[in-house]
């Protein structure tokens, strides 16, 4: 290759001198018919308490639930830490 070819793989911009995130990010979607009022969903869908009975805690396996919060309005955030194995995960996203 010549010294040209070379330069369109070089980047000078801003975001290269930018460190590596720590963690990657994803997004996931899911999509599950429950036959129940619509009320009782959304209690064990939003209240912290019914999401730790749910979605995490130690009949998962190896888990503790260590932190849950939940503000929900449009912009409010969730925050869900967890232990899992001896390491925290942390579960966390905005309406």
């Amino acid at each position: 290759m010549t010294t040209d070819q070379l330069s369109m793989f070089e980047d000078d911009s801003a975001e290269a001198s930018k460190p590596a995130p720590k963690f990657k990010t994803f997004s996931v979607s899911l999509s599950r018919t429950i036959v129940s009022p619509a009320e009782k969903i959304f209690d064990r869908w939003l209240i912290p308490t019914f999401v730790g009975n749910w979605m995490f805690g130690e009949h998962l396996g190896n888990e503790k639930v260590v932190d849950l919060q939940n503000e929900v309005r449009p912009g409010g955030t969730f925050n869900y830490l967890i232990k899992r194995n001896g390491k925290e995960v942390l579960h966390d996203g905005e309406y």
